[in-house]
């Protein structure tokens, strides 16, 4: 896989990944990859013709979107300790992911939507 070859860790989310384990598929139009990192990703998807649409808060990037005629594959970053773990367990890092010290809250967008925050703090 490219993303792979860019040193970008990726790990099946969502409703692909759920079929796995349901007695019911569950049909989607689109397909998830937790990433460790967004940096790259984006070339990668427009030299294959995808059109890209890169997604953050306070000009941060956490999440690209890529579509190339119906097909739709979302990449959201992996930004939290339990993110990494799934990651890890998937055998796609190569070292453990650190424990990671912060308060976390919720800040609400435009929509009233709650978004998640991890205000790091270095342990003494």
């Amino acid at each position: 896989m490219p993303l792979k070859a860019a040193g970008i860790d990726t790990v099946l989310i969502g409703a692909h990944a759920a079929n796995r384990f349901r007695v019911e598929v569950r049909h989607t139009v689109d397909i998830d990859f937790l990433v460790s990192d967004l940096r790259g990703a984006a070339e990668i998807f427009e030299s294959y013709g995808y059109k890209v649409r890169v997604m953050g808060e306070d000009a941060v990037p956490n999440m690209l979107s890529a579509r190339r005629g119906s097909t739709v594959v979302d990449l959201p970053l992996a930004e939290m300790l339990h993110q990494s773990d799934a990651l890890w367990s998937a055998g796609s890092l190569a070292t453990p992911p650190q424990p990671q010290f912060g308060v976390q809250f919720c800040r609400r967008n435009e929509f009233g939507s709650c978004i998640t925050s991890l205000v790091h703090v270095s342990p003494a």
